[in-house]
């Protein structure tokens, strides 16, 4: 086989392996970074590797993002000096989740574990930890059988996971650039039309979790509401910061914010997503499809 056929057939393996990547679990990536981003909560990542570049640049895009939103984002992977102390004193199995002692760690932190396999002990460790510590645990592997059957995939929770349609290592690191940039560029328009009121709010719905609809902005400040009402259309909240709409015949399976009563807040300032016009075919309160 030539070059050019080689080029042409990494080509045809990386476009398969990117369509056959189910994109739910990155809608809810992009969604919690956004929320993190709102909360002020940590975002840490660690790799090894090819991995330890991925979390480096990770961390770089988001921290880095210029918006009304400042993303406080960090790799594990980057001191030289801190992971060369311990492995040396205590092994490299050590280096990551020692680190997780070092920040604040305030409920809702993220800790986003990489590797292709998902059996590198260092991470395994640090996503294990990180669930101890009370760290929100987000794990990128690739689809392997033995990625599926990993300690790592088995370390998070299954809405938790993020899994790239292949078991070639460079293949998933390329596919994860290009998520990587994905979800920079996502964040990045987000927090461009973010309010600048510290009173308000702006809030992301999505018709479901691959539609976006738009966002809009709510008073006050403090917790999410469970539900937002903006036109007579009821969302309810997925993720702080993001919003399902709710459909007529849907009672069960809300999560709801644990406070006494249900808190419901009517939104304003609707902005359509990609100028479509705003909660197009939406039911109203009281009516069904």
């Amino acid at each position: 086989m030539n070059l050019a056929k080689r080029v042409d057939d990494y080509f045809a393996r990386f476009s398969m392996a990117l369509c056959n990547s189910d994109r739910r679990p990155l809608y809810a990536f992009v969604n919690r970074l956004w929320a993190a981003g709102i909360g002020e909560q940590e975002i840490l990542f660690c790799g090894n590797g090819g991995s330890a570049g991925l979390a480096s640049h990770y961390a770089m895009e988001l921290a880095h993002i210029a918006g009304r939103v400042q993303f406080m984002a960090h790799s594990l992977s980057e001191n030289v000096q801190h992971l060369t102390a311990m492995a040396n004193d205590y092994g490299y199995r050590d280096v990551f989740y020692r680190q997780l002692h070092n920040f604040r760690r305030r409920p809702g932190d993220l800790l986003v574990c990489i590797s292709s396999s998902g059996r590198s002990e260092n991470v395994v460790e640090a996503a294990v930890d990180g669930q101890r510590l009370g760290y929100e645990v987000w794990a990128l592997t690739g689809c392997s059988e033995a990625a599926r059957k990993s300690d790592l995939v088995a370390a998070v929770k299954p809405e938790q996971l993020v899994q790239a349609g292949t078991t070639d290592t460079g293949i998933f690191e390329a596919i994860q650039l290009v998520w990587l940039h994905l979800v920079y560029e996502e964040l990045t328009r987000r927090s461009a039309i973010y309010p600048q009121n510290p009173d308000t709010r702006r809030v992301s719905l999505f018709r479901d979790p691959k539609t976006e609809i738009g966002s809009a902005e709510l008073p006050g400040d403090g917790d999410f509401p469970d539900f937002v009402i903006y036109d007579a259309v009821v969302f309810h909240q997925v993720q702080p910061g993001a919003y399902q709409q709710l459909m007529p015949d849907q009672t069960l399976g809300l999560k709801l914010s644990g406070r006494s009563g249900i808190h419901v807040v009517l939104a304003s300032q609707f902005s359509a997503a990609g100028g479509k016009e705003a909660v197009p075919n939406a039911p109203a309160l009281g009516t069904s499809e």
